[in-house]
């Protein structure tokens, strides 16, 4: 699967997570292995912006590539989730070749439009807008900072100031911190800092996600020929 993701701008960051940046949304793919020690595995993905401070890397907006065949095998029926096979199997050469052969065209199904969709600021704050989270204070805080990202102020502030009021309701002790972030970006809202705070913030997710190496290696690579992507030949 690596020629295909890197045909499409996808780098090695860890092991097992692959992603890209574009226009300030960080884009993940992530081989996520089974705990039960039965070496079946999934293939999670996500995009989020990285001028809403990042200390930790959440996978959501996203998904999971999943296929809809019944289970007929224990293990399958472990990763049946919702009417969709979520795992593969991966134990030996034979089986990991092809579950991988399935995933890359699940892949160019589920996750490509996904990423097309979310591959722009505008795009990514459609997307959450249409998420519903069981954690609403970080839903608003991430469509806050989209919103106030595109210049879209006086709706940033009422959805920072809803998000606010959730991370207060909550009391959490992290929640204070969420609390200061976003009066922080009110405060600069009101005072036309917004850009400079915002691009303070992409200094600090670059920094604390270790994305330093990931974003020289964009920088340094090659323009791939658009005719070439999918096709493993790069």
């Amino acid at each position: 699967m690596m020629p295909l993701l890197t045909s499409f701008g996808f780098y090695r960051f860890t092991n097992r997570i692959f992603a890209k940046v574009v226009e300030d949304v960080l884009q993940v793919v992530m081989v996520d292995l089974s705990r039960r020690g039965n070496r079946w595995f999934g293939i999670e993905y996500a995009s989020l912006c990285l001028f809403r401070p990042r200390d930790t890397l959440p996978l959501r907006p996203g998904g999971r590539l999943f296929r809809n065949t019944p289970p007929s095998t224990f293990w399958q029926q472990i990763f049946w989730i919702k009417g969709r096979q979520t795992g593969f199997p991966g134990a030996c050469i034979q089986e990991a070749s092809a579950s991988m052969t399935v995933l890359v065209e699940i892949f160019q199904t589920q996750a490509l439009p996904f990423f097309s969709k979310t591959g722009s600021v505008s795009g990514l704050c459609l997307q959450l807008e249409k998420e519903q989270w069981g954690s609403e204070h970080h839903l608003n805080f991430e469509i806050g900072c989209c919103l106030a990202k595109l210049h879209r102020l006086s709706e940033a502030e009422r959805c920072l100031r809803k998000a606010a009021k959730l991370y207060e309701q909550d009391g959490r002790e992290w929640c204070e911190i969420e609390v200061g972030r976003i009066r922080s970006l009110l405060t600069a809202i009101e005072t036309g800092k917004t850009d400079e705070l915002l691009d303070q913030w992409i200094e600090h997710s670059v920094t604390e996600l270790g994305l330093r190496s990931l974003l020289v290696a964009q920088q340094l690579a090659p323009v791939i020929d658009p005719a070439l992507r999918g096709c493993g030949r790069v």
